[in-house]
């Protein structure tokens, strides 16, 4: 629910601002200033389905059920791969194409992992109304927090960067700079899936104070 209210609040902001935020990258005043408007306010409209879907995979990798997240989540990426060249070229609906596939996939995903929660629960998956306790509540502040500012800091980051690429070059440059960036993502995707499969291993044997076995998983792990 709170990652519903938070979405909300993400897409009516941005599709306010989507103009001033784009022109914010240099993109104002270049061809492909109507491109990235276009883009930016069609990936907006799913940024609901995005963070619900992401929430739920979260959820059932807190569990340690890594492998049932993998292929849910997976299986969103597939879906996603087969409707960009159904809508970019066959419908004929151009960038915003790509926005519009990534968008129907991650409602399908979120419909996927609320049948799988309700069906395969195994713990504390719950669709009861929204019931915020204070102490509930600072938890999760606290324990999301890092997370947030090192995405935070990631975007301002990628901002900076493409700022300065675009003082210094133009479009085909940027355009460049995120392509590269894309093959070092998917390099590191061995160090990340090992992070985050370890995550759930951690959070479950320290909440249970077993902290030799939390050593010995980590070292296992990393060996």
């Amino acid at each position: 629910a709170l990652a519903c209210i938070i979405s909300l609040l993400i897409i009516l902001g941005g599709y306010i601002s989507a103009p001033t935020l784009i022109s914010w990258v240099g993109s104002r005043g270049s061809a492909s200033y109507e491109y990235a408007l276009e883009y930016f306010r069609a990936i907006l409209m799913g940024a609901l389905f995005l963070n619900v879907a992401t929430g739920l995979n979260f959820m059932i990798r807190a569990e340690g059920n890594m492998k049932e997240a993998m292929v849910l989540f997976g299986s969103a990426v597939i879906l996603n791969a087969t409707l960009n060249p159904i809508f970019i070229k066959t419908f004929g609906w151009g960038v915003a194409g790509s926005a519009w596939a990534t968008n129907v996939a991650m409602l399908v995903s979120v419909v996927v992992h609320m049948v799988f929660m309700h069906y395969k629960r195994k713990g504390f998956y719950s669709f009861s109304p929204l019931r915020v306790r204070g102490s509930a509540l600072r938890t999760m502040v606290v324990l999301g927090l890092p997370s947030l500012l090192l995405n935070a800091l990631t975007l301002f980051q990628q901002y900076f960067a493409i700022k300065f690429i675009g003082h210094l070059g133009g479009e085909t440059e940027i355009a460049f700079f995120g392509i590269v960036y894309r093959f070092i993502v998917f390099f590191l995707l061995p160090v990340l899936g090992m992070s985050r499969a370890l995550q759930p291993i951690i959070g479950i044997t320290f909440g249970a104070k077993d902290y030799d076995k939390m050593k010995r998983k980590f070292y296992r792990d990393w060996e």
